[in-house]
């Protein structure tokens, strides 16, 4: 985790290339850590090959989680495979909210996993 871009408490980060099994636990834990103090996080996809259920299962907690706390998440840069991905899980409405919300300009912050 190198760089930290501050647009009024908005949270940048990179997914890495894989949200699997493998590496979903420390992808939350990373993020998890960086959360007490961003209301908003863009998550960049733009570098994401692969997600599997346990990724899915992050993204969306991660989404309902900062909804309750009055927070936001916004995938942006989703391949056309990965959509598919989220539309094969029945997650299509999800996958088109984030596919949809304008992103600002941001550096990623890149996380390790």
């Amino acid at each position: 985790m190198n760089k930290e871009t501050d647009h009024t408490e908005l949270l940048t980060v990179a997914l890495p290339p894989t949200l699997t099994i493998d590496t979903v636990e420390l992808f939350v834990t990373e993020l998890s850590e960086k959360l007490a103090s961003q209301p908003q996080v863009i998550a960049d996809a733009s570098g994401l090959t692969l997600i599997t259920t346990p990724g899915l299962q992050a993204l969306l907690s991660l989404h309902q989680t900062l909804q309750l706390d009055g927070s936001s998440l916004t995938v942006t840069h989703m391949s056309p495979e990965i959509v598919q991905v989220f539309a094969q899980a029945g997650l299509q409405a999800v996958a088109k909210q984030w596919t949809e919300t304008p992103s600002p300009h941001f550096e990623p912050e890149a996380l390790h996993a």
